[in-house]
């Protein structure tokens, strides 16, 4: 499927979408609160669309030399540059039928030019994060993977080391050391997500300016600008939705609080699924991130196994039949290795997702929210069976409390049990106590029969996760390797040939046999490796995201059209959350940059 059809496709459900969701609003035209909501939509939209042209938003801290890149890509020498702060509103310039935005620098202490540039990048097609050869500190850190991660900007960002000269040393040397403190500053976090590009852009200016080719040339600069044409082509069409469809989304949370706060509905149940669908799209896209850089350098490594293998038995000596083998052997050694290694890779990514996911959920069931959500309904009911279980409001409540019950089991939680160790459902102000606990402990122990512990949670009992199953699978690839080294039987035989052109034809043939064999090899491993993963991705993040859309669903409503209409916002939801995600999947990999 091309990009362009992909594209229209997307446009296409956005529409559809957007188009159910202004139906929705319309039903609450009364409400001055969803007036607003749909007013502000409206602009925001009429706004983009008005803009036009696709913008880049050049971010990162200030003093990073941000107005002198763009200066260098609009040729325009007006802009204001300085060692200071120079720049404290955003500006746009036109460079090749593109916006480029002038941002203030980041994480100064003038908080109001952190919502500056933060209210530009939420309206930015796609962004440019500078950094000086410093690379990252720890604030910038911090706000470069809260922009790329916790936002899932990855796909759409580009990462620029300006400033290059700046620091004496060989330009090659440099690079490769950058990259190195990146990858480290990144952990488990693949630089290899976006494209990097390492400049000078003052000496590019001053090149240009003094008709200095050797300037011009050891700034980099020309590797950024064709870098930087190829990103923003390959993610036009695409880009120009993913703004739009966030832009949509902000309203969705806005209208659900406004529809549930006129029909009398505690917001704060609503506001805790919220944290927990964060918690989980932050490690869910960690995960798919962090897997994907596993597949890619296993690929590579088999393919350069191949490679090597291919040139080693057609070399320009004449080897025995042993010594064939002994280079067959190694390279099956080296790729059962290789194998090994993306399994440990994947069982630790697995193993820090899980328990950075375990311990967002156990700090949500530990926070605020959901002590004033559970304090309040103790408060609220005085949980006697008789007198209340048949009322629509405490019937709602006991609802909630059993999906939020549910839930945390999912990850070996028992919330129920860890608020009465903290003295949330022993309040003073029960008129009937104990008549309260009773019943509390009723619904929990109808739940919390299949509570796992902390352990069994992480064991997963996976056959992906034993050792033995991964020796039986590296075993499975042994057909393979044969198919592969059979083709090299015949390579003595070349040997002996008279013309040394038909010889040489005839050997690289057998180089590019060996070297595609060995590319069907890691395609195996890696379709091996994608259906344990696969597998850990369900049981991890499909199945408890799942579980929050039916406690979305389920939510009692104080009015039957209440009820439908937010289970509509968070279907709405849903599939604009499944739009974003086929935008990330859909942009094509591009080079590492230079």
């Amino acid at each position: 499927m091309t990009l362009t059809f992909e594209a229209a496709r997307i446009t296409q459900a956005f529409s559809e979408i957007s188009s159910r969701f202004s139906s929705l609003l319309a039903k609450y035209g009364e409400i001055t609160e969803v007036q607003s909501i749909q007013v502000s939509l409206e602009k925001s939209l009429d706004r983009y669309n008005q803009e036009g042209l696709l913008g880049v938003a050049f971010i990162g801290q200030y003093s990073a030399g941000k107005s002198t890149v763009i200066s260098a890509l609009t040729n325009r020498r007006d802009i204001k540059i300085d060692a200071n702060i120079a720049t404290d509103q955003v500006s746009e310039y036109l460079w090749n039928g593109v916006r480029i935005i002038d941002t203030p620098g980041l994480f100064t202490e003038r908080s109001d030019h952190d919502d500056t540039t933060y209210d530009a990048i939420a309206k930015a097609d796609l962004l440019v994060f500078c950094l000086t050869y410093m690379l990252f500190d720890e604030i910038t850190l911090a706000n470069f993977k809260k922009l790329a991660f916790d936002k899932q900007y990855c796909w759409k960002m580009v990462l620029l080391v300006n400033k290059m000269s700046d620091e004496a040393g060989d330009d090659e040397e440099k690079i490769k050391n950058y990259r190195e403190s990146l990858a480290t500053a990144l952990q488990g976090s693949s630089l290899d997500s976006f494209p990097v590009f390492f400049i000078d852009a003052k000496d590019y200016c001053e090149g240009v300016d003094n008709n200095d080719d050797f300037l011009i040339d050891i700034s980099r600069f020309d590797n950024f600008i064709d870098g930087l044409n190829d990103f923003i082509k390959s993610r036009n069409s695409l880009a120009q939705l993913d703004v739009p469809i966030r832009i949509v989304l902000d309203a969705i949370d806005d209208a659900e609080i406004a529809i549930k706060r006129d029909n009398n509905e505690d917001t704060l149940f609503s506001e805790i699924l919220k944290k927990f669908t964060k918690a989980i799209q932050l490690d869910r896209s960690r995960f798919i991130l962090d897997t994907q850089s596993v597949k890619s350098e296993l690929i590579a490594q088999i393919t350069q196994i191949g490679v090597n293998l291919s040139y080693d038995l057609t070399g320009e000596d004449n080897l025995t039949t042993d010594e064939q083998n002994v280079l067959k052997q190694k390279a099956m050694e080296e790729a059962q290795k290789c194998y090994q290694d993306a399994l440990e890779n994947s069982k630790l990514i697995i193993e820090e997702r899980s328990k950075s996911l375990y311990n967002q959920i156990q700090d949500i069931f530990m926070g605020d929210l959901v002590e004033i959500f559970l304090k309040r309904a103790v408060n609220k009911y005085d949980f006697n069976e008789d007198k209340e279980s048949q009322s629509f409001g405490f019937s709602q409540v006991i609802s909630q409390i059993q999906d939020l019950q549910e839930f945390g089991e999912m990850f070996g939680l028992n919330p129920v049990e860890m608020a009465q160790r903290q003295g949330w459902l022993n309040t003073a102000n029960l008129a009937n106590q104990a008549g309260s606990l009773r019943i509390l402990d009723v619904y929990g122990s109808q739940l919390h029969h299949t509570v796992r512990s902390f352990g069994e949670f992480f064991g997963y009992n996976f056959a992906f996760l034993e050792a033995a199953s991964w020796a039986r699978n590296i075993a499975n690839f042994s057909t393979v390797f044969g198919q592969a080294l059979a083709v090299i039987g015949a390579i003595g035989a070349i040997h002996t040939l008279v013309q040394e052109n038909q010889r040489e034809k005839k050997l690289g043939e057998k180089r590019v046999e060996i070297q595609k064999r060995f590319r069907i090899i890691a395609d195996k491993m890696v379709q091996q490796l994608n259906e344990g993963l696969t597998e850990v991705y369900n049981r991890l993040f499909a199945q408890a995201e799942a579980k929050i859309l039916q406690m979305q669903a389920s939510q009692k409503q104080s009015s039957t059209q209440a009820k439908s209409d937010t289970q509509e916002l968070s279907q709405i939801r849903h599939e604009l959350n499944q739009l974003l995600g086929e935008i990330n999947r859909s942009a094509p990999q591009l080079e590492r940059g230079v």
